[in-house]
């Protein structure tokens, strides 16, 4: 009798198939666990990209600036997907319905692979500053900080324009009143002419820093002139004085005044005579007479103060 031949189930190569199958999977699957688990990695410096659209730039707006170029945040999937893509991640703002100046808050939009979740945005906005450019004509003005020496004064500024022009956005220009200069007067110890750096002021005179803008004079050349300060007293000129006012003192007021001049000038006076007056009858106890101060040529009053002092008779 002829014996029947038996079949190896290795011979089966639908079942070879199958349990190849299920292999893999269970292989897959362990590596999946195992290997490559479920993880959460915080992504810093992703990028912030945005732009307008060319309908948008045709009314003349443009992105002034944006208020964060990265932001950061927490990743999570399967740790082939979360680690494997970074530097690849980016973050985009929409701006495709803004049609006017304005400082708008956009929520980022995250591109990132599928099977990977994102939380904790940081920062969850970003602030978009979009405005048109403009051009305006400011007046020049120059402003001062600090002191100058005790026996010097200031007796003019001027700087060599009287306005600049500067393109600027629109909503920046309604902060601002005047361009100028800040001339520190501590520095100063003689008459000069310097370059100082333009700045922005607003109506109370305080710097604006405006980002963005263009400035046609980026520095403006300033001419000081210093005056000496000189502290003298006065001497009344008085014609007929034994004859018409003897047995009075004559007391001036001010006894001493501050005149102003360059420094050659100052150095040889040590007082200031009044105009001569001549008196022509006796004076009486208390009487006052009003003289004008016989200034040097090249010398003034300081603060410009009235150039007339007062003359009192008493008697001894």
């Amino acid at each position: 009798m002829e014996k029947r031949k038996v079949k190896k189930w290795t011979d089966n190569k639908t079942l070879i198939k199958i349990v190849s199958f299920v292999l893999a999977i269970t292989l897959w699957l362990y590596v999946a666990v195992t290997q490559d688990p479920t993880r959460t990695d915080r992504v810093d410096k992703v990028e912030v990209i945005c732009g307008l659209s060319q309908n948008q730039i045709n009314q003349g707006l443009q992105i002034i600036s944006k208020s964060n170029d990265f932001i950061s945040f927490e990743a999570t999937g399967n740790r082939s997907l979360v680690t494997g893509v970074r530097g690849k991640y980016y973050a985009k703002l929409d701006l495709e319905n803004i049609t006017a100046p304005g400082k708008y808050n956009i929520t980022p939009e995250i591109s990132r692979p599928d099977g990977v979740y994102v939380n904790g945005v940081t920062p969850s906005v970003v602030e978009v500053y979009v405005d048109k450019y403009v051009s305006s004509t400011l007046p020049v003005s120059i402003e001062t900080k600090g002191n100058t020496k005790d026996n010097l004064i200031i007796a003019d500024m001027s700087a060599d324009v009287s306005e600049i022009d500067v393109q600027l956005p629109s909503l920046a220009l309604e902060q601002i009143s005047s361009a100028g200069v800040i001339v520190n007067l501590s520095d100063i110890g003689a008459s000069t002419t310097k370059s100082y750096e333009t700045v922005l002021f607003d109506s109370e005179k305080n710097v604006i820093d405006i980002k963005n803008i263009i400035i046609d004079k980026k520095s403006i050349v300033v001419d000081i002139k210093v005056e000496q300060v000189k502290n003298v007293k006065i001497i009344p000129e008085i014609n007929n004085i034994d004859r018409f006012a003897e047995g009075f003192n004559v007391t001036v007021s001010p006894k001493n005044i501050d005149i102003c001049g360059d420094k050659d000038v100052l150095n040889d006076i040590t007082a200031i005579e009044t105009n001569a007056i001549t008196l022509t009858s006796k004076v009486v106890n208390g009487q006052e007479i009003v003289m004008t101060l016989n200034l040097p040529e090249g010398t003034r009053l300081r603060n410009n103060v009235e150039n007339k002092v007062k003359i009192v008779f008493n008697k001894k």
